[in-house]
C-alpha cells in the first residue's frame, strides 16, 4: 500500500495508488499556524511597548516631588483666602 499526497491549493489529496483519492482540508493547519504566529507577534508587540513606556525611577520621583510641591503651594494660597464661613 503506497500513499500519495498532492497539494492543490488549500486541499491535500490523500489516497493509495490505484484507488479513488479522498480530499483532506488543510484549513485546520492554517488556523493553527495563524493562531500560534498571531499570539507570538502579539507578545512581541506588548513586550516592545512595555520597554518603550518604562520611565526611570529618578524621573518618576522628581515628578511626584514637583506635584506634591504644587499641591502644597495651592493649599497655602487657598488657606489664606477666607470665604467667610466659620
Amino acid at each position: 500500500m503506497i500513499v500519495t499526497v498532492q497539494a492543490q491549493g488549500d486541499t491535500m489529496m490523500i489516497g493509495t495508488i490505484g484507488q479513488n483519492t479522498t480530499t483532506m482540508d488543510a484549513g485546520g493547519f492554517n488556523w493553527t499556524l495563524l493562531t500560534v504566529v498571531g499570539a507570538a507577534v502579539l507578545l512581541v508587540v506588548i513586550a516592545i511597548a512595555m520597554m518603550l513606556n518604562r520611565t526611570s525611577r529618578q524621573k518618576r520621583d522628581l515628578s511626584e516631588r514637583a506635584t506634591r510641591e504644587l499641591y502644597r503651594e495651592e493649599e497655602r494660597a487657598h488657606r489664606d483666602e477666607g470665604d467667610g464661613v466659620p
